[in-house]
């Protein structure tokens, strides 16, 4: 079977043509359209209604489809016929216009990309930094000789299970344990996807208690919003299995990984993980690289100690950060530079008779090209009440 656009989960299980037939009394051999059709968005159009066909989006990837239902009575029993066909670009242009095409909504599932820190380490991250991107979280593979272990599987299933079919077309072994490195559901959501195939979820009891006690209500929230429905429609809050407070060594097909707590730092309940024998750490939201730091639930003391104690790591250390690309320690310098650059700003608020949006908008100015500004006002305030 044609599998569709293979980065998508709905658009896969589509055929290029799909069609259906069902005929009253004649049940037993209704031929009816895939399951994942019931997931495209129907797209309204202002002066088509009466048009016998209409667009149907996927709302993860945005390719279009149209779909047409066709009803005729007849003496032996009514038949009702449906069609769903994939389009081209150039197809949906033709029909719909440039314009009905260019004001289609975005599409929620970013193309996860993949660095190969070496043989055994592999980073996943959509990069991006909103919401349906996962604000650009990174899931990082560590690969052992018939077993793997995932840190931080996303921020919702359809990832989760993108992460599974890479995995697989790497010839990885099965994921047989998931660290969340934090509560935060950028790093966490994914993990159900992984316990359900049996995986043990790793996470620190502080942030495992965080997890119980927000991440219902936070997700049940995005399934109500139309723009964030269909990411989290099957979205589960992580439910870790072993919980930690002190290191904790695991043998990964060969590859030794301590997983390490590190905070309270960037949450309450922050873990790292040491691959001293790959010269690895994988630091969660210890670091961010090219991206502002969420200071939303931080202990900024406890935070700036934990990357002190990163620095210590031998010369050489590659360090992959909760967000960003890897890199050695100046990115962890880069990390502590950035609190310091901002706490200047944050008291020229205070003394230099600056507002907050104006430290806001100096803290910009120093980081040029940094993404995830949207942390930025809520970090302006948290560095406000340290001072």
């Amino acid at each position: 079977m044609d599998s569709g656009p293979v980065s998508c989960e709905i658009c896969r299980e589509l055929k290029p043509v799909e069609t259906s037939l069902m005929k009253f009394g004649w049940e037993e051999n209704d031929r009816l359209l895939p399951a994942a059709y019931r997931r495209l968005v129907e797209v309204r159009v202002g002066g088509r209604e009466d048009e016998p066909r209409s667009p149907r989006l996927c709302p993860l990837c945005g390719t279009l489809y149209s779909y047409e239902s066709r009803y005729e009575y007849l003496a032996s029993g009514s038949e009702d016929e449906e069609e769903l066909r994939r389009l081209t670009g150039d197809d949906a242009r033709a029909w719909l216009g440039d314009a009905v095409v260019a004001a289609l909504p975005r599409p929620l599932l970013s193309p996860l990309r993949e660095t190969v820190v070496n043989e055994r380490v592999v980073v996943f991250s959509t990069g991006g930094e909103d919401l349906a991107s996962g604000w650009g979280a990174n899931a990082v593979a560590i690969l052992g000789d018939g077993a793997t272990l995932l840190v931080d599987p996303l921020v919702a299933p359809v990832y989760a299970r993108e992460l599974a079919r890479l995995l697989a077309a790497r010839g990885a072994g099965p994921v047989r344990w998931v660290v969340t490195t934090h509560h935060h559901t950028d790093h966490s959501v994914g993990a159900s996807v992984f316990a359900e195939a049996g995986a043990e979820v790793i996470a620190h009891a502080a942030s495992a208690a965080r997890m119980a006690a927000e991440q219902l209500a936070l997700l049940a929230e995005r399934r109500t919003s139309p723009s964030t429905r269909a990411l989290f429609f099957d979205a589960v809050p992580a439910a870790p299995t072993r919980l930690v407070t002190e290191p904790t060594d695991l043998s990964v097909g060969g590859v030794r990984a301590t997983v390490r707590p590190a905070g309270p730092a960037h949450t309450p309940g922050d873990l790292r993980i040491d691959l001293p024998g790959l010269g690895v750490v994988v630091t969660g939201d210890l670091v961010f690289h090219g991206y502002h730091p969420n200071l939303e639930h931080a202990d900024l003391d406890g935070w700036k100690r934990g990357l002190g104690e990163l620095l210590l790591e031998p010369a050489g250390t590659t360090f992959v950060p909760g967000h960003g690309a890897p890199g050695g320690r100046e990115i962890v310098e880069a990390q502590l530079a950035w609190f310091e650059a901002a706490a200047e700003e944050v008291c020229r608020v205070t003394v230099g008779g600056l507002s907050s949006d104006q430290a806001v908008e100096r803290i910009r100015e120093r980081f040029p090209g940094y993404l995830l500004g949207a942390v930025l006002p809520t970090a302006v305030r948290v560095l406000g009440r340290a001072r």
